[in-house]
């Protein structure tokens, strides 16, 4: 019975402490961020890399703290800090990054001191042995330089790494703070141009090519994104949004075999994501498989009621396969939540053209191409459409 409690206080001393030096840590990074800026709230995660769903929120003005009670439990105190906007000085970024380190190196010399002078109260030296062991942890394995991914599949960069970074990237800082800004406003094509400079000047980082990746895309330069990504690959592993991006290219690239194997991989590391369900569907469709590709659009729809392009790719699964009330009533969904989505604008023509409403049909081809040309085969079904609009004009 001495040896279970002994390892029941070990264990209640290590989810109690384990937690408090992460907090401390993540502490020491939101502080001077909140201190740097006079605006915009500090998101401060304890047992997540992110999670705001399955995390007790605090509040304390414009620190808002995320914990993950299960993940505490289990002895797996990740954490992570991030603000609002971006530091405007090179001091003032690194600053933050030590910031971490200054506080867990603070709360393990408070322990040693506690051990030192409280030799003759056992409790008390053995929570200060607990501890100064944790925030020795904590102080070594955040700055030696090291890449993470989450249960997700996504990268993060410890301290040391971030520091390093900053360091080494000191003469781009300002196109770097610059490159965050227009990104945050949506202004993805500045984004690109300042992150690309740097690496045009030789600076080939992963986090500035994922970065690089990520604006060319949602700028839609795809090219330029294939060649970011393929230089990413050269010298990284891809993690769950690489896998993401390059089945999206694949797919843009009509190879839906490499957009598929891409998006499996990116779904083993995040079986759970909406959105790569949702695309992995869309290939699987076009493909002709429609019971397969219901099923992961029917999981996407449950874990993202929201996102417009499930409804519509699973109404064109239920349109190949004859069930076109169904199909009908998915993408007017999809239109209800996005009116500007070409792909369902050209299915509700698909419709109407089996229906054999020529007219609605064309309407709605020439609407899906006015909202994005690049439609997968709008042009294809509008020339159909009116030659079979014509042809039967020309027989009554």
């Amino acid at each position: 019975m001495t040896i279970v409690m002994t390892f029941l206080v070990i264990y209640l001393l290590i989810v109690i402490i384990n937690p408090v030096t992460t907090f401390f840590h993540e502490l020491g990074h939101a502080l001077p961020m909140l201190a740097f800026s006079k605006e915009g709230k500090v998101e401060m995660f304890i047992g997540s890399h992110g999670d705001y769903d399955k995390s007790l929120k605090l509040r304390f003005g414009r620190l808002h703290c995320y914990i993950r009670l299960t993940q505490l439990l289990l002895m797996k105190p990740s954490g992570i800090c991030r603000g609002s906007r971006a530091e405007n000085s090179y001091a003032q970024q690194l600053t933050i990054l030590y910031g971490g380190a200054v506080f867990s190196l603070s709360l393990a010399i408070v322990s040693l001191i506690a051990v030192l002078n409280y030799e003759h109260i056992p409790a008390i030296r053995l929570i200060g042995f607990t501890v100064l062991l944790f925030a020795v942890i904590d102080l070594v394995m955040n700055l030696l330089p090291r890449t993470i991914k989450d249960k997700k599949g996504h990268r993060f960069y410890n301290d040391g790494y971030m520091i390093l970074f900053t360091i080494r990237t000191r003469r781009f800082h300002e196109n770097i703070t610059t490159a965050f800004r227009h990104y945050s406003a949506e202004n993805y094509r500045d984004a690109a141009y300042e992150l690309n400079y740097i690496v045009q000047q030789g600076f080939c980082n992963e986090i500035l090519l994922r970065a690089l990746c990520s604006a060319l895309l949602l700028n839609r330069q795809h090219d330029e994104a294939a060649q970011c990504l393929q230089t990413l690959g050269k010298i990284s592993s891809f993690d769950a949004t690489d896998h993401f991006h390059a089945g999206y290219l694949a797919s843009r690239g009509n190879d839906p075999e490499t957009a598929m194997k891409h998006y499996r991989l990116a779904l083993d590391a995040d079986p759970e994501n909406a959105v790569v369900l949702n695309n992995l569907g869309y290939e699987l469709a076009e493909k002709g498989e429609y019971m397969e590709a219901s099923v992961h659009l029917e999981k996407a729809i449950d874990l993202a009621p929201e996102l417009a392009f499930a409804y519509d790719n699973r109404g064109y699964a239920h349109l190949m396969q004859g069930e076109l009330e169904e199909g009908k009533r998915l993408i007017e969904r999809s239109l209800e939540l996005d009116p500007t989505n070409a792909y369902a604008y050209r299915n509700m023509g698909l419709y109407y053209m089996q229906i054999q409403h020529y007219g609605a049909a064309i309407a709605l081809f020439n609407k899906a191409i006015q909202l994005d040309a690049t439609t997968p085969r709008a042009k294809a079904y509008l020339e159909q459409a009116w030659m079979t609009a014509a042809s039967r004009q020309h027989l009554q």
